[in-house]
């Protein structure tokens, strides 16, 4: 077996019925399996998958338990040599994850890939990072990715080039291939993430062991991104913990009042731009922004 497909569904029977039916049009040139594990859904997911799609490994959970810990537990089932973690709010533009194996396949030295990400109008969507979080990803932040784009050229967090590029960063969690037995030896996602940063900080631990980082950009994916969480409140929250609690896996506990600080100075300066030039959406955007950030600072783990 080439490649094993795991996605976390969690309430998405419509996505995930989408993404599936994205997954076997364009999906050719290799043998794979799909396991869904189902996060306790309470809509019909299950249901969808037992008449829809058979050949699909269902793996139930008795309660919601994120999404590392998640794709650890399907993991445990997956016979193939590699294993891509799919979100369900995405769709297969082409063969992309062919694509993919195969570049994982003719390059040893990549430990993690993933490809291009668009949104539903087919607009560049972020799919890596060329930075790992920390201070110096803050002050490039607060200063609009300034330094970014001229060090990559444009190319931070979408790769409009033609080649694979070998990322300083990480790649998108909702598209990622890693060889089987890579994760295997990682233990995985670091169950102490519920939700995001948890692709951040196997990447850490993947980069330290001298493997690449690579953004294949002729495999592209439809990002149908915050379609399985629709509370804004909710996903930043979980955002900024997760970033939090990432710092501390990484040594970098002492940075966090910094960091915090960084995105409150950050977030005002947002809020006196867009006040000044009338966007009165994007300053509350950036209000909510701000207080989500320090309920999840003051709550840190």
């Amino acid at each position: 077996m080439d490649v094993s497909i795991i996605i976390v569904s969690y309430n998405t029977e419509e996505l995930l019925k989408n993404c599936l039916a994205s997954l076997y049009e364009y999906s050719s040139g290799f043998t794979f399996e799909v396991l869904v594990i189902d996060n306790n859904s309470q809509d019909g997911s299950v249901r969808m998958l037992e008449k829809n799609y058979q050949s699909v490994r269902i793996i139930r959970s008795a309660e919601n338990l994120g999404f590392g810990p998640a794709n650890n537990e399907a993991a445990k089932y997956a016979e193939g040599n590699y294993l891509l973690f799919l979100n369900s709010d995405m769709l297969l533009l082409n063969n992309a994850i062919y694509i993919l194996f195969n570049t994982l396949e003719k390059d040893p030295r990549i430990g993690i890939c993933g490809g291009n990400l668009f949104t539903s109008d087919l607009k560049p969507a972020v799919s890596f990072s060329q930075n790992m979080p920390g201070i110096g990803t803050d002050i490039d932040y607060f200063f609009g990715n300034l330094f970014s784009k001229m060090r990559y050229h444009g190319n931070v967090y979408f790769n409009s080039t033609p080649k694979i590029l070998h990322l300083n960063g990480y790649s998108s969690g909702a598209d990622l291939m890693i060889h089987r037995s890579l994760f295997s030896l990682n233990n995985g996602f670091d169950p102490s993430f519920f939700m995001y940063y948890e692709e951040t900080e196997l990447t850490y631990r993947i980069r330290k062991q001298n493997f690449l980082i690579g953004s294949v950009p002729a495999a592209k994916f439809i990002h149908l991104e915050g379609g399985s969480e629709p509370s804004k409140k909710k996903t930043a929250i979980r955002s900024f913990t997760s970033k939090y609690l990432y710092f501390k896996k990484t040594e970098q506990e002492k940075r966090i009042p910094i960091s915090h600080l960084l995105f409150v100075m950050t977030a005002v300066q947002r809020i006196v731009i867009f006040a000044l030039s009338g966007k009165k959406e994007k300053v509350k955007e950036w209000r909510n922004l701000l207080q989500w950030e320090q309920e999840a600072y003051e709550h840190r783990p």
